[in-house]
């Protein structure tokens, strides 16, 4: 059988099926994005009876949630096969990539939200344990957490980055370019940044088109992601829609405005412009790194660590880590500053 997690965790039918098999039958259960069967709904509904159990992910770990990671690999056991994204590059399965890291600094406004909403958060319990793991302990923390990081990916000053960017390189240039805008509500009243983005596009003549979960809900959304394949398209703008999922081998440069706390966003994103194609020798990702205004300021610090932390991440495997003007270049100047209040 293949079934949706929704299903299988609301039907009981189908789970009764299974009880229902004669002791003689092995089942043998593959969860493709294990990650997602961590949660309580879903991992309360996953067979007992299931006697082999493969559980497939690039991001098997579920990041805010240590008890559902631990219940996954209670039910699957342990790893036994690892291919990560360095891997895949070195045999030549993925591209090589270049990581364009950008700064942009928060307004004064966008600064005192993020420090109300850490005092909030403090309140209602967030706290990180002995090994790292953050733990978000109710549902009003888990919104505050939301809220917060809505301030950083939705910085204003990177839509002014990322115009000046285009500005540089030219409208006729621009081809195959996906740009990521966050899917969290604004918090300061400013419109959504993915409208943002289209009007600002628009205003520089570049042609684009808008691929949000709406969009998928029509029929010919495959004929979109056919037209951005052939060229009719310079840029798709987009929110959590094109993280999983979707091949469009033939992109090959990426702007993350929603620069997402979320490792497993790290990997799909970057996973959606390294595919290869024919002619396809390099991959683009640039990414904003987001600066308090006074960094100074002890909270600052929490802000740059996370910034870097991702910036870790994605500069660890490009081409160009350790270039002048590279990410490294970019990273140094702020590491002194991130971890002088630690």
């Amino acid at each position: 059988m293949v079934v949706t997690n929704s299903l299988f965790a609301q039907d009981a039918d189908i789970r009764g099926l299974l009880s229902r098999l004669s002791p003689n039958i092995q089942v043998f259960l593959i969860g493709d994005e294990m990650h997602n069967l961590g949660a309580p709904r879903i991992f309360a509904a996953l067979p007992q009876r299931a006697d082999l159990r493969l559980g497939l992910s690039a991001t098997p770990v579920r990041q805010y949630d240590p008890d559902g990671t631990d219940k996954l690999f209670d039910y699957f056991g342990p790893p036994v096969f690892e291919f990560g994204l360095g891997d895949a590059i070195r045999a030549g399965c993925l591209t090589p990539y270049e990581y364009h890291l950008h700064e942009v600094t928060m307004s004064d406004d966008e600064f005192d939200k993020w420090t109300e909403l850490t005092e909030e958060l403090r309140k209602a319990g967030y706290t990180v344990d002995d090994d790292g793991r953050s733990v978000v302990p109710t549902a009003k923390a888990e919104r505050l957490l939301r809220d917060r990081r809505s301030v950083i990916e939705q910085a204003s000053s990177k839509i002014e980055k990322l115009q000046e960017i285009f500005k540089r390189m030219g409208a006729p240039s621009i081809h195959r370019c996906l740009v990521y805008t966050s899917a969290k509500r604004p918090m300061l009243g400013q419109p959504r940044q993915i409208e943002q983005v289209n009007e600002m596009l628009s205003e520089l003549g570049i042609v684009s088109h808008q691929f949000t979960s709406a969009e998928t809900a029509y029929r010919d959304s495959a004929h979109w992601l056919e037209s951005f394949g052939r060229g009719d398209y310079q840029v798709l703008t987009a929110m959590k829609v094109l993280d999983e999922g979707i091949d469009i081998p033939h992109t090959d440069t990426a702007f993350l405005l929603a620069s997402s706390a979320v490792e497993r966003e790290w990997v799909q994103r970057r996973g959606r412009i390294l595919r290869r194609a024919p002619g396809k020798t390099l991959a683009r990702l640039h990414d904003f790194i987001v600066v308090p205004p006074d960094t100074a300021a002890p909270l600052s610090a929490s802000i740059l660590r996370a910034e870097l932390r991702r910036a870790e991440e994605f500069a660890g495997l490009a081409v160009n880590e350790w270039d002048d003007g590279g990410p490294r270049s970019v990273m140094s100047q702020y590491e002194p500053l991130a971890w002088a209040w630690s």
